[in-house]
């Protein structure tokens, strides 16, 4: 391999992207497990935290995808702050238009075992993506082997109407040099509007004493039974104990998509539950969280979810696990992402995977 000097900068932004890459693979095994499929609230958080740890490195990113692009101006810039990392991206000239959506592949980086692709999606003829743009697991990623992989996205250039996506790929106890690779997508959401909302509607201190009407087990048991997925995360252990939708209590907290559909104490624990539409077109998920007097968010302790009969949408509970004389120091928050536009589509690229350090 090419002997090269590397900057102080430069092993820092080093391991601050080898890190990245450990949280990302380990996010991609998990999914791949049997039976375990990150969906709902689970792929919401591990999606959040990808993106928060992404945008420290966006600038950096950025850059690269402009280098590998072909951009004189960003690859000198770049090589200013991080030669190291300007000399690893190798440019790729593979592209796809469908529906008027051009899909190329920017550029690619190896590193071991690992192969980071940064594939842009520009609309040629109008504003159908922006920066809420997700190819809502549409995506495949093909090897003639078996192979994990990921996608996030990672900026979007308004002037253009261009996304990048990062795709993540590796083939288990195998080096991905010299393999080749397809990357496919089928369709892709956007126009996403993402809020926090407060929820004063839920009235913590009268929720204490009122009376909270609960499914009967087998009932739960026929529920939980209905959702391919893991269906139940809690400190708990056997089936949960989940609310009956009650009307009184149904809240709006967004425009469309989502719904508060039940609120109230069951066996000491504080349940909240949502209702979110057209989960298979829209994408449409959330959070709810309380907020302590000091501002502080504190997480739910367990999630139980279920399909309505005609599995369109899909019914969220909330967990809570806070004595009771403190509910009232406490208010309810909630995250809403609601309201995309699905587009469908073709786009097909396949390309070498090529190691130019060595």
């Amino acid at each position: 391999m090419k002997e090269m000097n590397m900057s102080k900068g430069a092993l820092a932004t080093e391991a601050f992207l080898g890190e990245l890459d450990e949280k990302f693979i380990e996010e991609v095994i998990q999914e791949k497990k049997p039976g375990k499929v990150l969906k709902g609230p689970w792929g919401f958080a591990l999606k959040t935290v990808a993106c928060l740890a992404l945008a420290v490195i966006l600038g950096m990113t950025s850059l690269s995808v402009a280098t590998a692009s072909g951009s004189i101006r960003a690859y000198e810039l770049l090589y200013k702050l991080d030669p190291y990392l300007a000399e690893r991206m190798s440019p790729v000239e593979e592209t796809c238009v469908d529906q008027g959506i051009k899909m190329s592949v920017a550029g690619i980086y190896v590193h071991g075992d690992i192969v980071d692709i940064y594939v842009n999606m520009q609309d040629l003829e109008g504003k159908r993506l922006d920066g809420t743009a997700d190819l809502f697991d549409s995506y495949s990623i093909h090897t003639n082997l078996d192979q994990w992989g990921g996608c996030s996205l990672v900026d979007f250039d308004e002037a253009s109407c261009t996304a990048t996506f990062l795709i993540k790929a590796g083939l288990y106890d195998q080096k991905i040099d010299g393999k080749k690779l397809t990357f496919s997508v089928r369709r892709f959401l956007s126009g996403k509007r993402e809020e926090w909302v407060e929820l004063p509607q839920i009235d913590l201190s009268e929720l204490i004493t009122a009376k909270a009407d609960y499914r009967p087990e087998q009932e739960v048991q026929e529920l939980i039974q209905s959702h391919i997925d893991h269906a139940y995360s809690g400190s708990g252990t056997g089936l949960p104990m989940l609310l009956v939708p009650n009307e009184a209590q149904t809240i709006a907290p967004v425009e469309t998509g989502a719904r508060i559909t039940a609120y109230g104490i069951v066996d000491g624990k504080l349940h909240v539950q949502v209702y979110y539409e057209n989960i298979s077109t829209q994408d449409n998920n959330g959070d709810i969280q309380l907020v302590d007097e000091n501002g502080m968010e504190h997480v739910r302790s367990g999630c139980a979810y279920f399909w309505d009969k005609d599995r369109r949408g899909r019914y969220e509970e909330y967990e809570f696990d806070i004595p009771l004389e403190e509910l009232p120091n406490y208010t309810v928050k909630g995250y809403f992402s609601t309201g995309a536009k699905l587009y469908e589509g073709n786009w097909r690229i396949t390309f070498p995977i090529v190691n130019h350090e060595e």
